[in-house]
């Protein structure tokens, strides 16, 4: 079976997002966890930050499908 070049880069990027993606939801989580750990004020932060980096995540995924893959190029 033969690897296809375009293929792998597709697959590439998406698996960045994908990571991107779960990091940052994830780094969110565990910073609020943190925040309210040490401020004694759960589950204030870590409600905040992960709905806020959910959001982030988000963000990041509509600009990546809004942005033209350089395979599509017309």
């Amino acid at each position: 079976m033969k690897l296809d070049p375009a293929m792998l880069g597709a697959s590439a990027r998406f698996l960045a997002l994908g990571l991107q993606i779960a990091g940052s939801i994830i780094g969110g989580l565990l910073l609020g966890w943190y925040a309210d750990q040490y401020l004694g004020t759960e589950p204030l932060f870590t409600v905040v930050l992960t709905l806020g980096s959910f959001f982030g995540a988000m963000r990041i995924l509509l600009w990546a499908l809004k942005k033209p893959s350089p395979d599509r190029i017309s």
